[in-house]
């Protein structure tokens, strides 16, 4: 005869696997159907000339750059992969992503469920995993990481320190055990992956506190030892990569911001609608006095004084911390095509975690009418609720689950979510969508509106285009990109004159509320060439030489000088606008074969064999560079 426990406690295997069964089928018509976006997909994968190939060069190259902030090396060697066996293909690229979610998946179920256990006994653990894995799995707003193919980072480096997190409570604190290396190992590999993770060892000495494990602070730095020291290791790389800041705003509004972020993923995580693309950030000072920031500033002390309430209940204030410590490197507002948000929905991916598992206790004690089964007698006293509700009777607590209940809840759950999944992910199923879904949030997104009217431009929709460039440059935000991109149309609708005055515009305005983008400069080679065609040099030169001033920083705005120098006979000119592009993107071959070429005319071989040698090296298939080389080593230089 079965008991009680075992007749009521769901067998974690079994569910979790029929769990991911039904997550992969919510999600099987995006990965089928879905495109690849402009938000971000065309910069990390299409577009990158590292994921193109995939050479020891171009692993070398992951390892050795930012793309274009963030260290993420091993994402960009599973793109690397993916396009060897697949080529270009959505379906490919989307199919490891949901992959990724589902381990993923599996592994919460079993970290919440081992954590579950410190606090309750083994049936309320196992129902708390399992709805602690449907909420992880499918609720919106973890979509994007899932659907959208260039947050690989968020997932792999999600998915990754999940994994070591699993194998260091396999540990055990051992520190000699195959399990600990393996998670110290994990680790490291989603930090390649992103390194958001990068508050994993605070988040390992909160479980620990959590578990109630005896050790010392000197004890305990040396356990962790190997993890901070990667992670220290990995925020300096971050630091070094994250060169851009966001001027316009000041420490407070930073703050503020913040706050609005955390609200924000707590709100959706617990009401789940509403969700965006992104999310922007009113700058302007009545914004201040809006609710929306005001309310998380009132609600912060009540969450608090819960807090209070359940001091002695370690699961509510590790769920909370684990919470906040991984949402930290995130909670900054960032730009993002010179755009400030405060929020986005793939970084709550890996933090929800703790709050999910506060979330999952709460709807397993309401399903079994408040009353949580029998504990432990060494954690029986470690209650998710205040004394008042405990009150309801010692005897009551002896009950067992309403297993009727809780297999009423757990599919309701499923289908609620799943359903929810399957809408959001329909907004990535190519950039027009994702687009227009986002301005029917934020009908003013100058952001938005410029990315839409790319898109339809892309599909020779050129009135459309326009009809919504227009709406753009109407909020009387000044983007050169909006206006570069409204001259362009002009010019291919055949309106010269209109294109030209747009561009124009663009080139005698400096954006008031950040510093430049590479992209700002778009507007100053158009018009260039426009001139150019015109027989007006003068003007042109003007043109590209004030681009490679102000955007001295970038590559493209040197390039293209030297290009124009190279074209008119400028070899000295081009020389030192060619090296300066060089020195912005030491990758780029076209720029070293240009800079090749003009070393040779001023006779400066040696320049030459060097920037061709590094070409041949790169890119053994680049033939005019190896005739070129050979042609020069016939003269005794180089050999």
């Amino acid at each position: 005869m079965q008991t009680p426990s075992a007749r009521t406690t769901p067998d974690l295997k079994r569910w979790g696997g029929a769990l991911c069964l039904l997550t992969a089928l919510f999600y099987l018509p995006s990965v089928l159907g879905n495109s690849f976006v402009s938000y971000d997909d065309y910069l990390l994968i299409t577009k990158n000339l590292l994921v193109q190939e995939l050479s020891w060069s171009t692993i070398s190259g992951a390892f050795s750059s930012f793309d274009p902030e963030l260290y993420v090396p091993l994402t960009i060697l599973s793109y690397q992969m993916e396009h060897a066996l697949f080529g270009f293909s959505p379906i490919a690229f989307h199919a490891v992503n949901l992959l990724l979610h589902l381990a993923s998946t599996g592994l919460v179920i079993g970290i919440l469920h081992r954590l579950s256990l410190r606090s309750f006994g083994d049936a309320t653990a196992a129902w708390i995993a399992l709805i602690g894995g449907v909420l992880f799995a499918l609720h919106p707003q973890h979509t994007e990481a899932v659907v959208s193919a260039s947050a690989r980072k968020d997932i792999l480096s999600s998915c990754l320190a999940l994994l070591s997190i699993w194998f260091y409570l396999k540990a055990g604190g051992r520190r000699n055990s195959a399990a600990f290396r393996l998670s110290i190992g994990a680790f490291l590999l989603a930090l390649l992956a992103k390194v958001s993770v990068i508050m994993l060892p605070l988040a390992l000495v909160l479980i620990d506190l959590y578990e109630q494990r005896t050790l010392s602070w000197k004890n305990q730095l040396r356990e962790k030892a190997p993890y901070f020291v990667l992670s220290v290791l990995f925020g300096i790389v971050a630091l070094y990569g994250k060169r851009t800041e966001i001027t316009m705003l000041t420490p407070g509004a930073h703050l503020l911001l913040a706050v609005r972020g955390m609200a924000l993923y707590i709100t959706h995580l617990l009401f789940p609608f509403g969700f965006s693309v992104f999310y922007p950030a009113e700058l302007s000072s009545s914004a201040w006095y809006d609710l929306r920031f005001l309310l998380p500033i009132v609600l912060l002390p009540g969450m608090g004084i819960v807090l209070w309430l359940c001091r002695r209940a370690r699961i509510t204030w590790f769920g909370v911390g684990f919470f906040l410590l991984m949402q930290l490197p995130s909670l900054a507002a960032f730009s993002k095509n010179g755009f400030v948000y405060y929020a986005s929905d793939r970084y709550a991916y890996l933090p929800d975690i703790g709050l999910i598992l506060l979330v999952a206790a709460g709807i397993t004690l309401v399903g079994t009418h408040g009353r949580a089964p029998v504990a432990p007698p060494e954690i029986e006293e470690q209650p998710i609720l205040p004394a008042v509700v405990r009150q309801s009777g010692r005897r009551l607590v002896t009950r067992p689950l309403r297993e009727r209940s809780m297999q009423i809840i757990v599919p309701g759950l499923i289908l609620l979510l799943g359903i929810l999944s399957w809408q959001q992910s329909r907004v990535w199923k190519d950039s027009e969508t994702l687009f227009r879904h986002i301005l029917n949030s934020h009908p003013t997104s100058v952001h938005a509106l410029n990315n839409l009217g790319s898109s339809l431009f892309e599909q020779e929709r050129y009135n459309e285009a326009l009809e919504v460039y227009q709406r753009g440059i109407a909020q009387e935000l000044y983007v050169p990109e909006l206006y570069g991109n409204m001259g362009k149309l002009l010019h291919q609708m055949g309106k010269d004159e209109d294109a030209m005055q747009w561009f124009t515009e663009a080139t005698q305005k400096k954006p008031a509320y950040r510093e430049y983008l590479e992209d700002d400069f778009t507007s100053y080679y158009f018009l260039g060439q426009m001139y150019e065609r015109r027989g007006q040099l003068d003007r042109a030169f003007a043109l590209f030489r004030e681009a490679a001033t102000l955007g001295d920083a970038f590559f493209t705005p040197q390039y293209n000088l030297g290009i124009m120098e190279q074209k008119y006979g400028h070899s000295q000119e081009a020389f030192e606008a060619f090296t300066k592009a060089v020195d912005r993107n030491p990758r780029d071959l076209a720029a070293r074969y240009r800079l090749a070429a003009v070393s040779a005319e001023l006779g400066d071989l040696a320049t030459a064999v060097d920037q061709l040698t590094y070409i041949v090296k790169r890119d053994p298939d680049y033939e005019e560079a190896a005739r070129h080389l050979r042609n020069i080593q016939k003269l005794g230089i180089g050999n």
